[in-house]
């Protein structure tokens, strides 16, 4: 995806004062050249960046542990006040797109085609490992059931191998998983950046075609990770949802569907919590609470300001909130 063109439209529409590109590869001159111009003073955010294992892993032959020291020599190349790649955080892939019907799910589809694995599961394992006993974050693409459950079994197994009380290991997307599974995701201490608007834009859908009414009428199951005090963000995968946050939470909170249908009220999480999810949580899930995430001394002045209060208006109207300001290192920048 173009750097250039991620970034204007995020912080166009959604004001943002840091942004995450995740699966962040710059062997390609024109990609670095394009992420190098986000380093201007004039730019109003930082970007944050997580460093694709397995386009690394190409650049090193499939030698992993070569990938960490490129990645690791990267960050500290790279890296400056506006731009920070991280050198102990790392991208790897699982299960197929939510968006095509590839993602591995365990009972199938309906019309009997297989899911894909962008990484064969053997493949995952070696590639987690090394960045595993390396200290590495990993954030691991994931959207089915059997995609979340043979992440889990990976987690389980490095965790017995050599343990690590605070591995921090990341499921990006999360489109499809069990309440059993939620309960593993709390008791192995993974972390979760969801997509929600898969439910806004699949839920109608899906019920007719791939996944049938019950599966898809619980796409993206929020509630069951945030009962468990799984630290729960949500993100946009742009462009496969607007970068807009509070359409994000609006998606998790209210759980209606492009067609106005609205499936598995149980589900819904509270405004409160779709508030922390784009705010506090994200900031824990990319190691930055110390200094972001919430509004207190001693940390940067880096918020949006809004026009109306979410916790205050009807949940439906909390989409249309306009912003009214971005503040960036103490300075403000109002949004027309």
């Amino acid at each position: 995806m173009g750097t250039r063109i991620w970034l204007r439209s995020s912080t166009r529409t959604g004001s943002l004062p840091w942004l995450i590109w995740s699966f962040l590869c710059l062997m390609r001159p024109w990609r670095r050249s394009k992420l190098t111009r986000t380093k201007s003073k004039d730019t109003h955010f930082s970007t944050y960046c997580v460093a694709s294992g397995r386009n690394y892993a190409k650049m090193a032959e499939g030698d992993h542990q070569k990938a960490v020291e490129h990645i690791r020599e990267l960050a500290k190349s790279f890296s400056d006040d506006k731009v920070i790649v991280y050198d102990n955080h790392v991208r790897g892939l699982c299960d197929g797109a939510f968006y095509s019907l590839a993602m591995q799910m365990k009972d199938g589809y309906l019309d009997g085609h297989d899911g894909e694995w962008i990484m064969e599961p053997e493949a995952l394992l070696e590639m987690m490992k090394v960045y595993w006993m390396n200290g590495f974050q990993i954030h691991v693409h994931t959207n089915g059931d059997l995609g979340m459950e043979t992440l889990l079994s990976i987690v389980e197994t490095l965790s017995k191998v050599s343990p690590r009380v605070h591995h921090r290991t990341t499921v990006e997307h999360a489109g499809y998983f069990t309440e059993e599974q939620a309960d593993k995701i709390a008791e192995l201490g993974l972390l979760v950046s969801a997509a929600p608007y898969y439910f806004y834009t699949l839920a109608d859908k899906y019920s007719e075609e791939g996944l049938g009414p019950v599966r898809a009428q619980a796409i993206a199951p929020m509630k069951w990770l945030f009962d468990r005090g799984v630290p729960t963000t949500f993100h946009s995968d742009f462009t496969m949802a607007p970068s807009q946050p509070l359409l994000l939470a609006w998606s998790a909170i209210n759980r209606v569907t492009a067609d106005g249908n609205s499936f598995r009220d149980d589900l819904k999480i509270t405004a409160y919590q779709g508030m922390q999810a784009i705010t506090k949580n994200a900031a824990i899930i990319m190691g930055t609470d110390d200094i972001m995430g919430t509004i207190e001394g001693g940390k940067l002045a880096n918020f949006t300001i809004l026009d109306e209060n979410p916790l205050a208006v009807d949940s439906l109207h909390i989409k249309y909130i306009k912003i009214h300001a971005a503040v960036y290192k103490e300075k403000m920048r109002k949004i027309n």
